[in-house]
């Protein structure tokens, strides 16, 4: 709002400073929102069902060595006896140090 000379009055960058601080909040806040449904629609994904014949197949194509086969293939069995149907694949760093307890 330029006063009668087109000076700035008081009020006009006040204005301004308030809507560019406003449009930063709101991006900053869709942003965390995005971000957030992201990562949670990324953990859903990480449960993986298992089978037996998807891990065979695995250790066919070399993908798998035998004590890793063997160590999922024990987790994948349990899973199914307790019910849950869903087998969470664990690293292969945890399959290779519970290999190595054995």
């Amino acid at each position: 709002m330029a006063g009668p000379l087109g000076v700035m009055t008081t009020l006009e960058p006040l204005l301004w400073f308030g809507g560019t601080v406003l449009t930063l909040l709101l991006a900053t806040a869709f942003l965390l929102l995005v971000r957030r449904r992201f990562r949670a629609s990324s953990e859903e994904t990480a449960t993986l069902t298992l089978t037996l014949s998807d891990l065979r197949h695995q250790r066919d194509q070399g993908r798998l060595t035998v004590s890793e086969f063997e160590a999922l293939k024990e987790i994948v069995i349990r899973d199914a006896k307790s019910g849950s149907g869903e087998t969470k694949a664990p690293s292969p760093d945890k399959v290779l140090q519970q290999g190595s307890k054995r």
